[in-house]
């Protein structure tokens, strides 16, 4: 396993409430085993991408091009909205879950999940690396 994971994280276009719990979780200084975390500004330079939301149609441009740069970065849908557009769905404005744009990884579900979800959900991620 990794001693130390650099995250790159995606707002799609969530409530926000998801970003909240990815953001307590991912900026801790280390997960409880040890595990470093750097959040990075570049996703080229993750290992880890977490999407947040549902992609709308302004997004999904965005979403494809960012996820492009990080070519060896696995990706995480995190809450409802990102695997399946949760109450969005229905929205003039869906584009459609993370995975029509982009192979996924991991999916973390919740409404939001909360960040020991997140934690143990990237470690298991990480574990399989």
């Amino acid at each position: 396993m990794a001693k130390k994971v650099k995250v790159f994280h995606i707002n799609a276009s969530s409530c926000n409430n998801c970003d909240i719990e990815v953001l307590a979780a991912i900026n801790l200084p280390r997960f409880a085993d040890g595990i470093e975390v750097e959040r990075v500004e570049d996703p080229s330079e993750a290992m880890i991408i977490t999407v947040s939301g549902f992609v709308n149609r302004k997004m999904a441009k965005h979403v494809e091009e960012t996820l492009k740069k990080a070519k060896n970065a696995k990706i995480v849908a995190i809450g409802t909205c990102a695997t399946s557009g949760g109450i969005f769905s229905e929205s003039y404005n869906f584009a459609g879950p993370v995975e029509r744009f982009i192979p996924v990884d991991a999916y973390i579900t919740g409404c939001p999940p909360r960040p020991i979800e997140i934690v143990e959900g990237l470690k298991k991620l990480l574990s399989a690396l």
